[in-house]
């Protein structure tokens, strides 16, 4: 077990792309691509730093304020090379790898050529060719074959560990460069650590009694029981529907606007996410609910014909939400103001940029005003996709966010409900009518009586009325949507006309067909067509982004570590074949492990797009449940030569994020609320200007539940790296800072926790209370050393307390022991 007592929070990873040489060793197609990825923020279009322009082979050869920038055929002399060669340029952290230096070395070895066109993207409709079709993450991914297992398998290391496909690209890796894996963890360290990444919570005394039980006869058996069991808990979706739910933008109010107008049943898309992921909603439904529900389900039919409301056309309904998740400020009062478009069309282009960054990861945005300067992705595309969501959104006849919105009523129930409330309406007018009357009459010694009868009777009929909950959909307007190209991004400079489709870069792979439109029809089919292209097996992005954001939340850094940039400018995956391997397996599993059909975590078992077969798959393999602690002994050659642990040599050490910590402060403390789903814990803000939550059980639920207000998060969750959602967040950052740890030691939170923990620890037992808080709040028990330091801090901490009572001052003792562990580094991290 690692003792935690310094951690190093700032992991830089190198972004380099070593970019192959092609055949033809041209400026435009060798050396540019280079320039275009890594140089050209500083010297092309907008900037020229030192007067150099590297855009084209002639400026380039030109040079800037130093002369000449090379020499054709020799380095000798070449400035431009000398810098690269040592480093001193680009600028910053991310530097030139060997292979793209090489590159330019024997291009102006070769003498330069290049025949000086200038093919970096300008106008707002370029070319896409084949050679930008051939960069990996635009090429639909191909299932590798599974690498043999190595005899070796590393010190420390039982036999048949590697039964995982998994390990078997992790091993050839490691192998490649003489190293291997590192030891597995302790049972009780492993037991914690997927516990957390499963649930978000810490296991209970009884989990970890239970795990040693099993373990003490079949270890590895009493491992993927646990974790089977965890994949069936519903506290795993509360875990996981958080990471999504940061990925569509979720929150509670509209932002922008000092007002922050609180949204009304949005909590209702957050529940849909929790239970998609308890139920293991096939990811290809999931994506298809969340951006064409209405479509997928046929909803305008369903409301013209049926009686009643089905529940999967609800649920396909309330999944739209996804696409109601980004800021929407509009009030019916907007059509005043003059720039109104200005914020619509902000509210379609966050949409769009929460789409493509959470199932493609690509960072469409950019080609908003321009072509895109790095990804073969031009302007005109841009547009093109906007126009798939433009059905729906339009911002010259925009509907304000507080009116859009549908009931989950039929046709002939909305009509029914109509004609009996409007019979209610009728008599309990009678009734007020009759209350009127006895006013004017007000010397009837029974007139209370009378006044108050009538009060309940129309108290009555009013309750009979028949209403239904509302949905925050998102759905297509009557009427054909056009789209423009916009000038610069400007609402106000409109360009030609554009057809809905896809980023032609990878329409080669799956066509996107759009059917054609009845005239009748009150859906436009677009975002249908778009979710079916999306989730096609032959896409190139969809399931490769998926695979490795689970990858990231069990290992701290993605395959690809720019989990929302897998374009030229992103980082190239640090284990390509397994990171394919991986794609196609989510799609069309083959493996021979145990599938999820095996447990009570999916019954159906391991199905095509299963998010638990994947995660279940990453946990059991050797390479998860690897020790987390460096040892200089065993590391020493594995840090030397791959420093930043990217291939893999053992666990990474990771903290929790803030809804986590706080989830597993109340777990620790006996308070946990774990009441599910429902609208979301309201804020209190306090006059010291602290947002908290209530003081009562309502205010101890799980954080996936507490109202999130942009304006307003709480203080606790944003001190510990809650992102405060303007659009969406992709990946969360850590930070440590001073205000951190004050807030640990200081807190009413904490403070109010570490009271409850010393109750449930006094009460459940009061003979040792130091062993069972350690065992409560670290899993493990703890060390000879620790149960002397332990004993003697009890005694100081009495002693402090002397002139209370002897059993109040051992229970303050208790409290502060207890507040201690709850601040404490092992507390908040996974080792």
């Amino acid at each position: 077990m690692m003792r935690i007592v310094s951690i190093v929070l700032a992991l830089t990873i190198s972004a380099t792309s070593a970019i192959a040489q092609p055949k033809d060793g041209s400026f435009e197609k060798s050396v540019l691509p280079i320039f275009r990825a890594r140089c050209l923020n500083c010297h092309g279009e907008k900037r020229q730093r030192a007067g150099l322009d590297l855009r084209t082979k002639t400026t380039t050869l030109k040079g800037g304020e130093s002369g000449a920038s090379l020499k054709p055929g020799t380095l000798k002399g070449s400035i431009l090379w000398e810098k690269i060669r040592t480093d001193e340029m680009p600028e910053g952290k991310v530097k030139l790898t060997a292979a793209e230096k090489d590159v330019i070395k024997r291009w102006i070895e070769a003498g330069a050529p290049g025949d000086d066109k200038a093919v970096v993207p300008t106008g707002p409709d370029v070319t896409i060719t084949d050679e930008d079709r051939k960069f990996w993450a635009f090429q639909t991914p191909v299932r590798p074959s599974v690498p043999p297992r190595a005899p070796g398998e590393g010190p420390g290391v039982r036999a048949g560990r590697f039964a995982n496909p998994i390990d078997a690209f992790i091993a050839a890796s490691l192998q490649a460069k003489g190293l291997a894996l590192s030891p597995e963890a302790e049972p009780l360290v492993l037991l914690r650590r997927v516990t957390f990444d499963l649930t978000g919570l810490p296991p209970t005394l009884k989990e970890i009694d239970d795990f040693l039980k099993d373990a003490s006869t079949n270890p590895p058996g009493a491992y993927e029981k646990a974790v089977d069991r965890l994949l069936a808990s519903p506290r795993y979706g509360e875990r996981w529907g958080r990471h999504w739910l940061d990925l569509a933008g979720y929150a509670d109010s509209e932002g922008i606007l000092d007002a922050d107008y609180v949204r009304s049943a949005a909590w209702r898309y957050r529940d849909y996410v929790i239970r998609a992921f308890n139920s293991d909603k096939p990811y290809d439904r999931f994506l298809q609910e969340q951006i064409a529900g209405d479509e997928l389900v046929d909803y305008w039919k369903v409301y013209q014909t049926e009686k009643t409301m089905p529940p999967q056309v609800v649920e396909a309904l309330i999944a739209t939400g996804y696409l109601r998740c980004a800021s929407d400020t509009s009030r019916p009062d907007f059509v005043n103001i003059k720039n109104a478009p200005g914020y619509y069309f902000q509210t379609l282009d966050d949409t769009l940029k929460i789409v493509t960054s959470t199932t493609m990861g690509l960072t469409l945005q950019c080609a908003r005003c321009h072509s895109h300067k790095y990804d073969p992705i031009p302007q005109t595309d841009y547009y093109r996709m906007q126009a798939i969501f433009m059905s729906g959104y339009r911002p010259y006849k925009w509907i304000p966010q507080v009116q859009r919105k549908l009931s989950e009523a039929t046709a002939f129930q909305e009509k029914d409900a109509t004609e009996q409330n409007a019979k209610l309406n009728a008599a309990i007018a009678d009734l007020k009518k009759q209350q009127a009357a006895l006013k004017k009459d007000g010397k009837d010694p029974g007139v209370k009586a009378t006044q108050k009868r009538l009060t309940d009777e129309i108290k009555t009929l009013e309750g009979k009325k028949r209403t239904f909950a509302e949905i925050r959909a998102f759905y297509d307007l009557p009427g054909e949507a056009k789209t423009h190209l916009l000038k610069r991004g400007e609402y106000l400079h409109p360009g030609p006309e554009v057809t809905p489709n896809v980023l032609r870069v990878l329409a080669n792979h799956k066509s996107f067909v759009l059917p054609p439109r009845a005239k009748d029809a009150r859906t436009s089919g677009r975002r249908l067509a778009f979710a079916k292209w999306l989730t096609s097996e032959e896409h190139p992005l969809t399931a490769r982004v998926l695979v490795n954001r689970l990858w990231l939340h069990h290992f701290g850094v993605g395959l690809v570590s720019t989990p929302d940039n897998f374009g030229k400018t992103g980082s190239p995956p640090s284990h390509p074949a397994l990171l394919d391997w991986l794609a196609c397996e989510f799609m069309s599993p083959t493996s021979p492990e145990r599938k999820l059909g095996d447990s009570p975590a999916r019954a159906r078992g391991a199905g095509k797009w299963s998010i638990k077969y994947m995660q279940r798959l990453i946990v059991t393999s050797a390479a998860y449940k690897q020790l987390s602690a460096y040892q200089a002994k065993l590391h020493a050659s594995a840090k030397r030569i791959d420093p930043d642990n990217r291939l893999l040599w053992r666990q990474r050490l990771r903290r929790l994020e803030g809804e986590a910590m706080r989830d597993a402060v109340l777990a620790v403390s006996g308070t946990l609320n774990t009441q599910m789903f429902g609208p979301p814990v309201p804020m209190i803000r306090t006059g010291e200007g602290e947002v908290n939550t209530p003081a009562n059980p309502e205010g101890d639920r799980r954080s996936i539940y507490l109202q999130v207000r942009r304006s307003q998060p709480l203080t606790f969750l944003q001190l510990f790296d809650q992102p405060v959602i303007e659009t969406n967040c992709t990946r969360r950052e850590t930070s440590t800072v001073a205000s951190q740890a004050l807030t640990l030691l200081n807190s009413d939170f904490m403070t109010r926790q570490a009271e409850a923990f010393a109750g449930r620890v006094l009460k459940e037992e009061p003979n040792d209370p130091a062993r069972h808080a350690v065992r409560l709040a670290f899993a493990r028990l703890p060390t000879a050393a620790e149960t002397r330091l332990f004993a003697r801090f009890l005694e100081q901490q009495a002693n402090q307390h002397a002139k209370l009572p002897p059993m109040e001052a051992r229970r303050r003792a208790v409290v502060d022991l207890c507040h201690m562990l709850l601040s404490a580094n092992e507390f908040a991290y996974v080792d």
